[in-house]
């Protein structure tokens, strides 16, 4: 693993068997093209997270989760 910086803002609960990386995000972007670059960008941001934390905890399950505050809507990411 590379000696870079990396910046989660959410929380990752730690169980004994999973560890969930929850990224809590708000997007008030009306024009539909851009929202969904923003929910691309998220979404790949979010599966870097996730396999950052697999090789932290290689024997748990790892999930990642987009949490869209405004729209309340939950997105599971891998």
């Amino acid at each position: 693993m590379s000696a870079k910086r990396v910046v989660v803002k959410g929380r990752v609960p730690v169980d004994p068997d999973e560890v969930v990386v929850i990224d809590f995000k708000s997007c008030d972007e009306a024009d539909p093209d851009q929202r969904s670059e923003f929910e691309d960008e998220n979404r790949a941001r979010l599966a870097r997270y996730v396999a950052l934390m697999k090789e932290f905890y290689p024997k748990c399950t790892v999930r990642g989760v987009l949490a869209y505050l405004d729209q309340l809507r939950f997105e599971e990411v891998e």
